[in-house]
């Protein structure tokens, strides 16, 4: 089961574009939306201090390349921090009022005139962030879907009965577990250690035995399938699986960046624990198989 494990992520790594692709996607579809309402908004922002500062003698194209150069003072040797710091309070109203104040005395009514257009800048723009968020988000539960449906596809694949069922066995197991669970902590304090040991021993279990009724029953023996065993060779395959993943994801930022390596890194995560998930019936089926092929190829009597 261990090797099979390992096979299998590897296997679905060919799928690594598919959740990337979607999570670029989300961010184009979101970016798409922002960009353009955040131009509009800087328009609104220079609009507001003109208006502000209407009836002075203030150069506004002077006052432009000022705002202009203090922008590009800024360190974008990392973009983040410049980012953040452009869109904080402190830095936009010290900025413009040190930028005008070249050109005139920047009294408590300039002031409070530039403060309020900076809050309605910068909550346009964090209403733009927060879209921009939930496209990313949308695409990467939309490329989990995706990527998840193609590696069962590939490893473990299931009919509509066969869904249904496991559906259904899940949502019994779970309620029997949870009421089980809570029995226990009423009427026992385990350490960490021991709860953490149980806890893995009953995810192997259940999830064998899920597998095995959902794709065995009626082929093999159950004792073939959920034995000690294969409980541990179970735990054993997804621990290996989701530490490649997590190798994978220093790898890649070792190579190139923060940045880079967290974006890849959430599609390596992404593949391990789905193909952990599918582990357990992945064996089932090959067991399963393997039985009928035996069945088909004894000699008649």
């Amino acid at each position: 089961m261990i090797k099979q494990g390992i096979v299998n992520f590897f296997k679905s790594l060919k799928y690594f574009f598919t959740p990337l692709g979607t999570i670029a996607l989300g961010l184009i579809i979101g970016l798409s939306i922002a960009v353009p309402g955040a131009i509009s908004l800087v328009s609104a922002l220079a609009g507001d201090v003109k208006a502000v500062l209407a009836g002075t003698s203030v150069d506004f194209t002077a006052l432009g390349e000022s705002l202009e150069e203090a922008v590009m003072s800024l360190d974008w040797s990392d973009p983040l921090a410049a980012l953040s710091e452009m869109l904080s309070r402190e830095w936009l109203t010290a900025t413009i009022n040190a930028c005008v104040g070249a050109f005139v005395e920047v009294t408590d009514v300039y002031a409070a005139g530039f403060s309020a257009a900076v809050t309605a800048f910068l909550r346009g723009i964090v209403g733009y962030i927060v879209l921009v968020a939930i496209f990313l988000v949308l695409g990467f539960v939309g490329g989990y879907f995706l990527v998840r449906w193609l590696i069962r596809r590939n490893i473990a694949r299931r009919d509509l009965l066969r869904s249904v069922l496991a559906f259904v066995i899940d949502a019994f197991i779970a309620a029997t577990l949870i009421a089980v669970c809570l029995w226990l902590l009423s009427v026992w304090k385990p350490s960490a250690a021991v709860t953490t040991v149980v806890s893995l021993l009953l995810f192997g279990f259940i999830s064998l035995l899920e597998a095995y009724v959902v794709n065995a029953r009626g082929k093999v023996r159950l004792r073939e399938i959920v034995s000690f065993k294969n409980i541990l060779s179970f735990i054993a395959a997804n621990i290996i699986v989701l530490l490649l993943g997590a190798a994978c994801v220093v790898a890649v930022t070792f190579l190139t960046n923060e940045i880079a390596g967290g974006i890849l890194g959430i599609v390596f995560m992404e593949i391990a624990f789905i193909v952990a998930g599918a582990n357990a019936e992945s064996y089932v089926i090959n067991k399963a198989n393997e039985a009928d092929m035996n069945k088909n190829a004894a000699p008649e009597t």
